[in-house]
């Protein structure tokens, strides 16, 4: 047989990096073996907490989308997609400075300033009735309150047909003016410029009519009870005064009842310009207390056409 070739011996230095080689390999074998298990737990929990940010970001977003597809369904189908809504034009019910400076003033000016019952008769609605009721408030000679100015600081309404404003006369007194278009032109509503009344409260207490009498005063809340009227249980009391607050009434209406309710002012308001009926109780024992039949309107101008 051959003869084997001795192996040759080893150095120190070799044998230090076999050592080292087996080792790092055995090392690594383990790392190895471990390794695909903490990968996979890493990689499902990364896919994990992706899962769960798509799904905190995406759940409102479909939910709201659900909720709104669910409330289309319920609608009827021409409802689902409404209208868009136009904003209402503020300016719409309110008088322009032209209208009021080339058609309105014109008209005020004259109504103020003429000298004659005719002619400032024929510049109201109604002119004939009217220039018979200028007479019955006028009986000797008129006397024209003038115009200083148009209160431009004060409300200025267009409500339909009308128009509703402020002036200041010439002895400095602030009145409403109402005009109505009418026949193609503006034309005064004179009753309830004057406040104008069928009987004046002097003669309404000479006379103590039972029947209803359309009367335009001022009202407030009072606590005055007497005669006919004792028992405030039963009605609520408001002092009545004329236009000029030269005359004082008192009327009565049954407490907490529908005329009550609507003719009380306020907490902010001291008094109320309304037109009224007004008529005496059958056994009436006080020429100043009477009882209101109804509510004609909340101011003094009555658009509707009363006798």
């Amino acid at each position: 047989m051959p003869k084997q070739a001795p192996k040759k011996r080893e150095s120190s230095k070799a044998r230090r990096e076999r050592r080292s080689a087996e080792i790092f390999d055995e090392t690594f074998a383990k790392k190895e073996q471990t390794d695909p298990t903490l990968h996979r737990i890493v990689v499902a929990g990364a896919a994990t907490l992706v899962l769960v940010l798509l799904a905190g970001v995406l759940w409102p977003r479909n939910q709201g989308a659900s909720d709104s597809a669910g409330d289309n369904a319920a609608l009827p189908e021409d409802l689902i997609e409404l209208p868009e809504r136009k904003s209402r034009d503020l300016t719409a019910d309110s008088l322009s400075p032209a209208l009021v400076q080339n058609q309105l003033l014109p008209v005020i000016e004259e109504f103020l300033n003429t000298t004659s019952l005719k002619e400032a008769s024929e510049l109201c609605r109604r002119p004939t009735r009217t220039l018979q009721r200028m007479k019955r408030v006028h009986p000797d000679k008129y006397y024209p309150p003038g115009l200083r100015t148009i209160l431009s600081t004060k409300p200025m309404v267009r409500e339909g047909d009308w128009a509703l404003l402020e002036v200041e006369d010439m002895g400095f007194q602030q009145r409403p003016i109402a005009l109505l278009f009418e026949d193609s032109r503006w034309k005064v509503d004179w009753e309830s410029w004057a406040g104008w009344s069928e009987m004046d409260l002097p003669s309404l207490k000479q006379e103590k009519p039972t029947t209803p009498v359309l009367v335009r005063v001022r009202l407030k809340e009072t606590d005055y009870y007497n005669f006919n009227f004792k028992d405030e249980s039963k009605w609520s009391s408001y002092q009545l005064s004329d236009p000029d607050l030269l005359e004082t009434i008192y009327g009565y209406v049954p407490s907490l009842g529908e005329l009550d309710l609507r003719l009380r002012p306020g907490p902010d308001v001291k008094e109320l310009k309304v037109t009224l009926r007004v008529r005496y109780p059958e056994d009436a024992t006080s020429d100043n207390q009477l009882i209101i039949e109804e509510i004609v309107s909340d101011s003094w101008l009555v658009k509707e056409d009363t006798p």
